[in-house]
């Protein structure tokens, strides 16, 4: 915001617009967004649509499971969920058709997804390494839920604004840029990250891992 206003010369007013995994590509496209500050994955189809700054997160979708049920793998796994609009959608079609022979469910957010595995309907979440370590931290028993040992394509995500934005793009990877060549970028990491968080303290325990460091060593927007 600040590096905004310093590029522009003058004050601006900051309106928050909370966005769910199917409107907020159309909220960036029609305008109603600008720029958007989430767990977006970056990848070619959605170039098509929109921009993304250099990568802000490393993550891989994985499957969160409830502990008490003992499973040892995907191979155990028959009935899924994966939240609607998400990449995890495709990924867990795929993995199907590719021999699993999954029943998927999708549910309306991440939240709903949740809820389905929690109570049983499902026995796995897939979604993004990180987003589910959230989900797993503000639990009532975080030791409850476990990650399977699958990890699947690695994910990049950055920060989403209109497609074409040229000069806005470039305000926002200097900024982040900058953020990363002074270390302020790893030390707002291991706050949030590795810490408690106010104020009910909870802690993703979600160290960075080494694909992250080497874009923090050399920012970059490309995708694999």
């Amino acid at each position: 915001m600040d590096s905004i206003e310093a590029k522009l010369g003058k004050e601006m007013r900051l309106n928050y617009v909370p966005v769910n995994s199917s409107n907020r590509i159309p909220l960036i496209q029609n305008g109603t967004v600008d720029i958007e500050c989430g767990g977006t994955a970056n990848n070619k189809t959605r170039q098509q649509q929109v921009s993304f700054s250099v990568a802000t997160f490393v993550s891989q979708p994985r499957w969160l499971v409830l502990a008490r049920n003992d499973l040892k793998g995907a191979d155990d796994l028959k009935t899924v969920v994966a939240t609607q609009g998400s990449n995890a959608v495709g990924f867990a079609q795929a993995l199907s058709a590719q021999g699993m022979d999954l029943n998927i469910a999708q549910a309306k957010d991440h939240a709903e997804s949740f809820l389905m595995l929690t109570s049983g309907r499902t026995v796995a979440f897939m979604e993004d390494d990180i987003l589910l370590a959230g989900l797993r931290a503000a639990a009532p028993d975080p030791s409850a839920l476990i990650f399977l040992p699958e990890a699947y394509d690695r994910i990049y995500y950055g920060l989403m604004f209109t497609k074409g934005g040229a000069e806005f793009k470039a305000v926002v990877d200097d900024t982040l840029k900058g953020l990363m060549a002074s270390g302020e970028f790893t030390a707002i990491y291991d706050q949030w990250f590795t810490q408690p968080i106010p104020p009910r303290n909870e802690n993703l325990d979600f160290a960075m891992g080494e694909a992250l460091k080497e874009r923090v060593a050399n920012p970059s927007d490309a995708v694999e």
